[in-house]
């Protein structure tokens, strides 16, 4: 019993962890519930007929005494459920402040990873251009290769493995969107088309 006070003491007033909190609820718990079965015990005693003057005396009071156990463990346990809420809503918001913070540092990160897209979109839009324009060339090259030459595949098809097959171009220059690093830019790929104006002739 003393040890058990001791230990919920300590633990206002210097708290740890809401697991060292529970555990310690737990403990309180079990020592309550044994006071009261003792207290039951103790209560059989002093009601049985057949015990002595001398010990229902002192069965009523260590019964008294049990129960008065009960009573100070129960505001114990009360005061620990207070304080194990309170671990919990803090170790909560560590938690979420550390994720907050690990978030943050992974956006800056990929902020400055960010930055060279312009410059690797480029390189890739450059790529797909001429991709486009050398399948254009494979097929003209095709329609007039001599006798017995090899049919040519596109530089994609041959880089890709795959089969040779006729195309009207770039599969990959088709499929990929590559949009302005800042918005409201120009389109890196697809290359924006220059705007034709057409101007209507005057009517009379």
């Amino acid at each position: 019993m003393v040890n058990v006070f001791d230990r919920i003491a300590a633990m206002l007033d210097k708290p740890e962890g809401s697991s060292a909190i529970a555990s310690l609820i737990d403990d309180a718990k079990g020592e309550r519930d044994r006071q009261e079965t003792a207290a039951a015990r103790l209560d059989n005693i002093a009601l049985n007929p057949r015990t002595s003057i001398r010990d229902v005396e002192k069965a009523r009071k260590d019964r008294e005494e049990a129960l008065f156990q009960v009573k100070r463990l129960e505001a114990s346990i009360t005061e620990l459920q207070a304080l194990h809420a309170q671990a919990v809503e803090a170790e909560k918001a560590d938690a979420d402040r550390a994720f907050y913070e690990e978030v943050r540092a992974e956006r800056d990160a990929l902020a400055k990873d960010l930055a060279k897209y312009p410059e690797l979109a480029g390189q890739i839009a450059d790529i797909l251009s001429r991709l486009d324009a050398n399948a254009a060339k494979v097929r003209e090259a095709n329609a007039v290769r001599p006798e017995g030459a090899e049919w040519l595949a596109s530089a994609e098809d041959l880089a890709c493995g795959a089969p040779n097959s006729p195309q009207s171009g770039s599969r990959l220059a088709l499929a990929v969107k590559l949009p302005a690093f800042k918005r409201n830019g120009p389109s890196i790929w697809p290359e924006p088309q220059e705007r034709v104006v057409y101007t209507l002739p005057k009517v009379g």
